[in-house]
């Protein structure tokens, strides 16, 4: 990326913040959605980064998003609940419910809650760190399924008929590299898609079909009819329905459209099953485990899940947030649609 630009994170926040409360959105939610879209970045993960603020807005003007709604509890119980997010922030929404559940597994060990309603909530694994930084393993998901839904096709179809249905798991080591796996049950997200095209690159082979359901390499394909690939083939595809049964447990459901969409989020308190100390260091010493494999011909190291995204923290709280030039200029062309200072 020759045009890249470095913008230090505490800009690209304030930015964020300025964009999405000029369009409505009460101050404490702008906060916390610029810190996920941000810590995306940082995390180097830029599909669910600053690159989405154009779909949002877009998501805004046409009243798909609902900038000051809060989530509200429609049903509970001692250790779940079934949570409204009312069409607001995802990111806010999400944040605030892996808040509860942990205030909940507190007292009896083990809290889930389904969300209805909820728009997009960024990356899964800002809230699989959220839980593990509190001393508990955090289970999230979030799931779109049904005829002429989402970006993928099931196994052995070529018809959208699933989200991305990604599904991240975290835990605390006792350090500042917790596990954390995040995956969509894709074999890329959706944003990586418009990252690819935005920067025009082909994408690596399996990622995507075409409208025909022949694999595809050009992120084009995709937009003209295509659909994502599933992970693993048959058993991504099954993963994939996984997320969807979770996330029905909300009891949204277009009768009409045949459709279920939801996230799913779990909040398990270690203490409850044994000293977080010895937790930690069991499951440190499993990580520390897998790097102390010899590394296999074509990789420097062995990593594991959460290793990358703590060392693109490290590198781009130093040295700034790296984006592409294009990536600026549309930012730009943002902040003249709502009327505030640009970046950079």
């Amino acid at each position: 990326m020759d045009d890249a630009r470095l913008i230090p994170a505490d800009h690209l926040h304030a930015f964020v913040v300025r964009v999405i409360e000029r369009v409505g959105t009460p101050t404490d939610i702008a906060r916390v959605v610029a810190t996920t879209i941000v810590n995306a970045d940082l995390s180097g993960h830029p599909s669910h980064g600053v690159a989405m603020i154009p779909h949002y807005l877009a998501a805004l003007e046409d009243g798909r998003l609902a900038p000051a709604a809060r989530p509200v509890i429609v049903q509970e119980l001692p250790g779940s609940a079934v949570i409204d997010a009312q069409g607001g922030w995802g990111h806010y929404t999400a944040a605030w419910t892996m808040d509860w559940l942990i205030e909940k597994a507190r007292g009896v060990g083990v809290a889930c809650a389904s969300i209805r309603d909820v728009k997009h909530i960024g990356r899964l694994g800002e809230y699989a760190e959220q839980a593990a930084a509190k001393g508990c393993v955090g289970i999230i998901s979030v799931a779109w399924g049904g005829q002429g839904v989402g970006v993928a096709a099931p196994h052995g179809g070529r018809s959208k008929s699933l989200g991305t249905n990604p599904l991240a798991v975290g835990a605390p080591t006792g350090d500042d590299s917790p596990f954390v796996a995040d995956l969509a049950t894709t074999t890329v997200a959706a944003g990586k898609v418009y990252v690819a095209r935005d920067g025009g690159e082909d994408l690596p082979p399996g990622c995507i079909i075409d409208r025909n359901g022949y694999p595809a390499t050009d992120p084009e394909a995709f937009f003209d009819g295509g659909a994502l690939s599933l992970l693993g083939g048959h058993k991504g595809y099954a993963l994939s329905l996984v997320t969807c049964v979770l996330a029905q447990l909300n009891g949204e459901y277009d009768e009409d459209g045949r459709k279920i969409h939801g996230a799913y989020m779990q909040a398990i308190d270690i203490s409850a099953f044994q000293p977080l100390t010895t937790y930690q260091r069991h499951v440190r010493a499993l990580m520390d485990d897998m790097k102390a494999a010899d590394a296999a011909p074509g990789f420097d190291e062995v990593l594991v899940p959460g290793e990358p995204e703590r060392r693109a923290r490290d590198r781009q709280h130093t040295r700034g947030v790296e984006l592409p030039g294009p990536m600026v200029d549309s930012l730009r062309d943002c902040a003249h649609q709502v009327g505030v200072d640009p970046i950079g």
